[in-house]
């Protein structure tokens, strides 16, 4: 008998093996933050520092959705290193083995900014941040 489920499951699973570069159409894990109101908002895409997402929301005030939200905009902060697998120890690897994939992952993040009811399509801007060394990080 024939099993759709089985025979998409294959196909599925070829098409990753066979083309690497096939990929889910999910974007990159991000938050989104708005101001109180119906917007549409002027939108700040925060990309973290390279000791990463977590270090940047505990360490970088500016970082963190809050300081925008207040000051009106609304915020889209992608973790970029997440997918990848990068830590504070790889990070270097984000200019050379995923820097494609990267950035075409953030702009895959400005268009879902721009596609926000809730987003002044036509105000979007980034900003990055750097990190103070707070010593060594696994």
């Amino acid at each position: 008998m024939f099993n759709l489920k089985k025979l998409s499951l294959f196909t599925f699973i070829t098409a990753l093996l066979v083309y690497p570069g096939f990929s889910i159409a999910e974007p990159i894990k991000h938050e989104v933050a708005y101001p109180d109101g119906a917007g549409p908002f002027p939108t700040v895409i925060t990309l973290h520092t390279s000791g990463g997402y977590r270090l940047s929301i505990k360490f970088t005030e500016n970082f963190r959705s809050k300081v925008w939200t207040d000051a009106g905009y609304a915020v889209y902060a992608p973790d970029f290193f997440d997918r990848h697998g990068l830590t504070p120890r790889t990070r270097m690897l984000t200019f050379s083995n995923y820097r494609e994939k990267i950035e075409k992952e953030l702009s895959e993040i400005v268009e879902l900014a721009k596609n926000d009811p809730k987003v002044d399509g036509k105000n979007i801007f980034a900003i990055g941040f750097l990190t103070a060394d707070f010593g060594p990080v696994s």
